[in-house]
Formats: structure tokens, C-alpha cells, sequence
């Protein structure tokens, strides 16, 4: 725990903490991170940061979506209003009870209830796109075809 959150920056920390307080005041908020006005003026043309336009995701993006129902960072209601913000459903929604933000890390039970699952998705979506192996020594580069 001496670690924790390793792997995140304090602008993640920052602007998770701006999309709670601007949810706070109303429905749940998607938007970028907010540098004040005068530099939201700068990088974005305007003085609110922007929403996330989920619905110019790629339709072919497919997602598999898994939660936790203890998750406090990632809260249930916020994940169904980002799963309502998508152009398609998740080829799979799993609230998995009990499991709380790092659980999906650190869980005892990650393996069984989320890994292998994601695992099998991410192997069905790659058989079909004759991606091989990585390069053995001496070889260039990945080869597609």
C-alpha cells in the first residue's frame, strides 16, 4: 500500500476530483480537464472544458465493461451514464458484487471472475486478424496478411 497510487499522475487524481465535484451539482460530468478559463480558453476554444463525445467512438470499437459494486472511484451510477453516453452497448456489462476499485487488481477471485473472461474476448477478437506471433530474433518487424 506504501505505493498506492503508483502508475497515475497528480493531474489524474485532480481531474477524477473535478468530474466528482462538477457531478455533485447534478448529473454525472464527462469532460476533459479544466485548466481555469483562461487556459481552457488556450487549449480548448472555450472557457468549460469540453464533454467526451463518446458517441464518435468507431462502431466496430467493441468494449467489454466490467464494474465493481463497491467501487467508490469509479461509482455504479457514473458507469451507467458513461454506458448510456456510448454509440453501442459493451459486448459485455459486468457489475461484479462485492468488488471494490482495486479489487480488479488485488481481488483473490480477479482471476476467475474477470481475467479469464477478458482474456477469451481478447483472443476471439484477434483470431480472425491473422496477426502472428512477435518477431523471432533476426526477424523485422510484425507481419500482418
Amino acid at each position: 500500500m506504501s505505493h498506492v497510487p503508483s502508475g497515475t499522475s497528480i493531474f489524474d487524481l485532480i481531474h477524477f476530483a473535478q468530474l466528482y465535484r462538477a457531478s455533485q451539482l447534478g448529473a454525472p460530468v464527462f469532460r476533459r480537464y479544466d485548466h481555469g478559463p483562461l487556459a481552457n480558453l488556450r487549449a480548448y476554444g472555450q472557457l468549460e472544458p469540453p464533454s467526451y463525445d463518446l458517441s464518435r467512438l468507431p462502431l466496430q470499437t467493441e468494449l467489454a465493461l466490467y464494474s465493481g459494486s463497491l467501487d467508490t472511484l469509479a461509482d455504479p451510477r457514473d458507469v451507467e451514464y458513461l454506458v448510456s453516453k456510448l454509440p453501442r452497448p459493451p459486448l459485455v456489462h459486468r457489475k461484479l458484487a462485492g468488488y471494490g476499485h482495486l479489487d480488479f487488481v488485488w481481488g483473490s477471485t480477479a482471476a476467475a471472475d474477470v481475467y479469464a473472461e477478458a482474456i477469451s474476448l481478447i483472443e476471439r477478437a484477434h483470431a480472425g486478424s491473422a496477426l502472428r506471433a512477435a518477431p523471432k530474433h533476426g526477424e523485422r518487424q510484425w507481419r500482418v496478411g
